[in-house]
């Protein structure tokens, strides 16, 4: 390791060389050997093993794990020969370890390939190095124009932050579910926030639709021009009503909105609809706090009856999808609408009866499904966040926030977690029409093959 004696580069070289291709750990042991003097080392190598290193697995792995500046034109090479994606995908991603200079320069000769090996190799190219080559202004187009999935679509509009893409953008904003906030950010970075004046401007109808598409944003020019929208009671106040909403719908959102709660800045006409928006979140701490200074009441004020009545009831389907979509959408999906937070509903009629769902909408921590406990990871910068963890590695934690918003934390940053015991979905303050509608409504949703033999 950091051997610096001159006979030490050949030693390497023939150690190398009795790399079989299956022992993981004398492939890394090769690596750690090389550290710091890749170049020397693997030089070496690549005259010891000639062209036969392309046509052994041994060779592959040892050019997947060098760190050297030939590195990159070996693995371009590989790529060139290499027929299965899933072996494609591995060589990429060890470009992620080169030079960025090198890398990006054997990456411009794989741009020519087909598309799916030409679109990765702009995403790991490096974005600054490419947009002052003479090629940006017509290979970045042509891939970008040739793209066929949105997740890579919106990658290349954001790693090589195009400008003329806007329609597009606000297109998937207004249609495409999946993607509307990150299509959403991407266009509020790229216009400022021009597109969502403008559509601000043009009458309810488009301030409504402006709202509905750029409301889970966090950027402060749509929280301001929100709060700009519901603190005048010179405008509509239904408009005022939605505002409010989708400027406290967010996670940072609900603590603007508890601010301007605590400091008696929330118009007396909008109250109602602040402690709504409360009543609703999920942090109880932020409940607590806002029922300090708002009326937390249900909308009947009275209590319900026991869930052994409620069964007798018959709700109208109809109003429990106005139900569904001002309480439920914000973490669950039917289909394609909602947000993907939460357990999907979408065969819901299928699984619980009319009991079952009485009790999960009333009861949630009675019982809370398997891979959706909450999470509460204590930052050491001091903040915290709650929410359902997706997935960990050593180097990482992704968290699902309420919303559907992913959020990756490096493990390093991260001071302590704890499993929540109770139910991230609050106790909704529905009435009792509303809550048999909306149970009338989910036991509608049924599998495909329940509802052909109807």
């Amino acid at each position: 390791h950091h051997n610096t004696d001159k006979q030490a580069p050949e030693l390497w070289a023939k150690l190398a060389e009795k790399y079989d291709g299956k022992d993981r750990w004398y492939l890394e042991a090769l690596g750690i050997g090389d550290d710091n003097q890749w170049d020397t080392f693997f030089d070496k190598w690549l005259l010891l093993a000639g062209d036969k290193w392309k046509n052994t697995q041994a060779g592959k792995d040892i050019v997947w794990r060098s760190r050297a500046t030939k590195t990159s034109e070996k693995l371009a090479e590989l790529i060139a020969l290499e027929k299965d994606m899933k072996n494609t995908y591995r060589y990429f991603r060890a470009f992620d370890f080169q030079q960025a200079e090198a890398r990006t320069a054997a990456l411009f000769d794989l741009l020519e390939k087909d598309n799916a090996v030409a679109l990765l190799a702009l995403k790991h190219a490096d974005p600054k190095i490419v947009q002052q080559s003479a090629i940006y202004k017509e290979t970045v187009p042509r891939i970008l124009a040739q793209a066929q999935d949105t997740a890579d679509y919106l990658d290349l509009v954001n790693l090589y932050q195009m400008k003329d893409q806007n329609q597009k953008l606000l297109a998937l904003a207004s249609t495409d579910n999946s993607f509307n906030k990150e299509a959403t950010d991407l266009l509020i970075k790229s216009d400022g926030g021009s597109s969502f004046q403008k559509m601000l401007s043009q009458g309810k109808a488009q301030s409504i639709k402006a709202m509905q598409i750029f409301g889970r944003s966090e950027e402060n020019v749509v929280k301001e021009a929100l709060k700009k929208i519901f603190m005048n009671a010179n405008q509509d106040l239904a408009l005022r009503q939605m505002a409010l909403k989708k400027f406290g719908g967010t996670w940072n959102g609900e603590e603007k909105l508890l601010a301007l709660v605590k400091n008696k800045q929330i118009p007396k006409d909008l109250e109602t609809t602040a402690s709504t928006v409360f009543i609703t979140v999920w942090r109880q701490s932020l409940r607590k706090e806002a029922a300090k200074y708002l009326k937390m009441t249900t909308p009947e004020g009275k209590e319900l009856p026991p869930v052994t009545e409620l069964v007798k009831g018959k709700g109208n389907p109809a109003n429990g999808l106005k139900v569904m979509e001002m309480y439920c959408y914000t973490c669950h999906q039917v289909g394609n609408k909602g947000n993907n937070f939460g357990p999907a509903l979408s065969e819901i009629g299928s699984k619980l009866p009319a009991e079952g769902l009485y009790n999960a909408i009333l009861y949630p921590d009675a019982g809370v499904s398997m891979g959706y406990e909450g999470y509460k990871i204590m930052l050491k910068d001091g903040n915290e966040l709650q929410g359902i963890v997706s997935s960990k590695t050593e180097a990482e934690v992704e968290i699902k926030l309420p919303g559907g918003t992913v959020q990756k934390i490096k493990r390093a940053e991260v001071a302590a977690m704890e499993v929540m015991h109770n139910s991230m979905m609050p106790q909704f303050p529905l009435s009792q029409n509303e809550l048999t509608d909306l149970v009338a409504y989910l036991s509608t949703l049924k599998r495909k093959e329940q509802l052909s033999l109807k």
